[in-house]
């Protein structure tokens, strides 16, 4: 069935008005950089934005992706999902919200740089995270084509050039505080789609598991199982899994610069962001059940990253498709958005401000980042012209655990250990990225990308520690600066 295009219009032009509208009403108070870098937001709204940004098209279109060629083992991540967002909210979110307020950080590489003191350490970690966001950035360009040339037959150059508007649009109305929000709109967008696409999968197949892993086993035993024997499915990966995941979220600047900006430090406002997180964050379970559905339904399609927006153009009714088209857009939107935000701060403030002219106004800072988002989004465009991924949630896998180690070991240990030092946390910062690409492309433990991350992650603490031992601690008035406390004398 093909798409009506006036009920899509219809549905694009009030997603498109919505989201305006609220980037217009909140973006009082962020014409200067403090404001467009880290604006502060409700911990219900953060949750939301959370969620979005994290999930996007990885979980709306390229995980069921995985979920189509894979079958039950790749399972194992959606159910996992709740216990590595749990483990940052407790580790991290409190501490790093207490800390980079006392310093005044608006970024994560800001925060850093002041921890340690440390330009080196500032500069490295802006840029390692914008390399690795552009990747994933060029990752949800990849699923906007898989959507709008599955519905519409679009050529992707019309379609990455208008996903690239909209995104300026959205970043540079508001800043934090315009993503935030939005992001808070899609995601209550995304929950929705995530139910009406689950129910429409699943009474397709029957409303029984059973028969799901019946015809599975026809088409690939495999697909049945709970383990693979070898491969990142196998026991030893699942197990890895949840530790990898935990190593791409927990010190990861896009995901941290959200409990940033908690308005408060309360336990009240950590335990509301905590459980509305994990809430709805388990709702993207269903999303890989849909892909394990779609197996069933069309087995054989040409892209796996199809088997969502196949679902809904075949099973759901013209106004409902068009809802859903323009919810999975709003999954990708919000991790553009958010990335797009996360540089353009990270290349102002730690880079141009902290580093290039540091005598630069609020205001110049702040216009500084919103010509750096045109540029960003012009190299992405140029990328995705010449490539786009074939699984594009595996992308965003790598990228997400490359821009975590950037930050894991300095971050971690630094927020536990007041003896962590400059060169330690320069080493360990190091050490995580190039031990991963090290791992990564000498196809060390199996090839198995969870083990690879994780063994990356224990060798990048490992090397803070050890060289923290041995080298010269930081200046504890910086330290106590870190904590609120006064200076003596």
């Amino acid at each position: 069935m093909n798409i009506n295009l006036g009920w899509f219009i219809a549905a694009f032009a009030a997603y498109f008005i919505i989201n305006i509208v609220v980037s217009l009403r909140v973006s009082k108070g962020t014409s200067g950089i403090s404001g467009f870098a880290l604006g502060q937001v409700g911990p219900v709204v953060l949750a939301f934005s959370f969620f979005a940004t994290r999930l996007s098209a990885s979980v709306y279109l390229g995980e069921p992706g995985i979920m189509w060629t894979s079958g039950w083992p790749y399972s194992w991540i959606g159910i996992l999902n709740a216990a590595f967002w749990t483990a940052t909210i407790i580790i991290v979110a409190r501490r790093m919200r207490t800390y980079s307020g006392a310093l005044g950080a608006l970024t994560v590489p800001d925060f850093l740089g002041q921890r340690y003191d440390s330009n080196f350490l500032r500069i490295w970690t802006c840029i390692g995270c914008t390399i690795f966001y552009i990747l994933l950035i060029v990752s949800q360009y990849k699923g906007a084509i898989a959507l709008f040339s599955t519905l519409f037959g679009m050529d992707k150059t019309v379609i990455i050039v208008a996903f690239s508007l909209f995104a300026i649009i959205l970043v540079n109305i508001g800043g934090f505080k315009s993503v935030a929000w939005t992001d808070f709109l899609q995601g209550i967008l995304m929950v929705i789609i995530a139910v009406v696409i689950f129910i429409a999968a699943f009474k397709a197949v029957g409303w029984s598991f059973a028969d799901v892993n019946t015809q599975l086993s026809a088409i690939d035993p495999n697909l049945v199982q709970p383990f693979n024997e070898s491969g990142l499915y196998s026991l030893s990966g699942v197990i890895a899994m949840p530790f990898y995941l935990f190593v791409s979220l927990v010190a990861n600047p896009y995901c941290t610069i959200r409990l940033m900006a908690m308005t408060d430090v309360g336990r009240k406002s950590f335990k509301k962001f905590g459980l509305t997180l994990i809430s709805v964050g388990m709702i993207c379970m269903l999303m890989y059940m849909s892909g394990l559905f779609g197996r069933v339904l069309y087995p054989n399609l040409a892209d796996a990253d199809s088997v969502i927006p196949t679902i809904a153009q075949n099973l759901l009714p013209e106004w409902g498709l068009a809802i859903v088209a323009v919810g999975l857009f709003a999954s990708m939107m919000a991790c553009v958005d958010s990335m797009i935000h996360c540089i353009s701060a990270m290349l102002s403030v730690d880079i141009y401000k902290r580093t290039l002219k540091k005598d630069a106004t609020d205001q110049q800072v702040a216009k500084a980042a919103r010509y750096i988002t045109f540029a960003v989004v012009a190299i992405v465009l140029v990328i995705t012209l010449f490539y786009t991924p074939k699984l594009l949630a595996m992308l965003g896998m790598i990228a997400g655990a490359g821009s975590g180690l950037v930050t894991l070991a300095p971050m971690l240990v630094g927020l536990y250990w007041e003896r962590t030092t400059k060169a330690g946390a320069i080493a360990g910062s190091l050490t995580g990225v190039l031990s991963f690409a090290l791992f990564y492309f000498g196809s060390f433990f199996g090839g198995n990308l969870w083990i690879i991350g994780v063994a990356a992650a224990v060798l990048a603490v490992a090397v803070t520690v050890a060289v923290s031992l041995f080298t010269k601690p930081v200046d504890p008035a910086v330290l106590n600066r870190m904590k609120g406390l006064k200076a003596e004398g």
